[in-house]
């Protein structure tokens, strides 16, 4: 029976290593096709989870301006200054964890539209999307993302928003194994198709139970 399951597991790692191989090739000539999910995160009883950090004490909240121009200001980040701009322009807020005075980890927040690239949709008052997360190199390892997020949900529970919403990558499994640790569930999945940068389809593949 372990043997089985074993092989069961193995022949899913291969299926999805033999799609993603395959898809990589097509976007070398211009077809890129991409399954993602959209996923609802929740807060949740941190003694249900493991999610203290190893490095205390940590301090939580939404950053400054002073605080979002460290980020830009940083080696590991810098190239994002731009990009930056853009984000706060849309109104977008960013909540980061910080020790000994010093920016260790941040994601994003949008209250008004989850806007990933192909799934556009506007958000009601209770309503969040959360996207790029980031721990710097010298804390990773240390149980951050997760402790990030708790804090971070119980601010937007504050603020009314108690629907949180992220999109995850099929294929990128550390992310999809990180929203599984979080309680995050699935909403529907989707696959992402792109012919030459100039046309674009959505298309859902499965909806699940909420």
């Amino acid at each position: 029976m372990l043997t089985d399951i074993i092989g069961k597991i193995r022949h899913k790692v291969r299926q999805r290593l033999v799609l993603l191989s395959m898809f990589n090739r097509l976007g070398v000539i211009g077809i890129k096709i991409r399954p993602y999910y959209l996923t609802q995160e929740f807060l949740v009883d941190e003694t249900d989870l493991s999610l203290n950090p190893k490095l205390e004490p940590m301090v939580a909240g939404f950053l400054s301006s002073s605080e979002i121009k460290e980020i830009c200001a940083h080696p590991e980040t810098a190239e994002l200054e731009e990009e930056t701009e853009k984000i706060l322009e849309d109104g977008c807020l960013c909540f980061g964890l910080k020790y000994n005075n010093e920016i260790v980890a941040y994601t994003w927040c949008d209250l008004c539209k989850c806007h990933d690239r192909m799934l556009l949709f506007l958000l009601k008052q209770d309503e969040v999307y959360l996207f790029k997360a980031y721990t710097y190199e010298a804390y990773r390892g240390k149980n951050l993302a997760p402790f990030l997020r708790l804090q971070l949900y119980k601010h937007l529970n504050e603020m009314g928003r108690t629907k949180i919403y992220s999109v995850t990558d099929f294929f990128n499994t550390p992310a999809v194994k990180f929203k599984k640790k979080i309680g995050a569930k699935p909403l529907k999945l989707f696959l992402r198709i792109g012919l030459f940068n100039k046309y674009h389809w959505n298309i859902t593949l499965k909806e699940y139970q909420k």
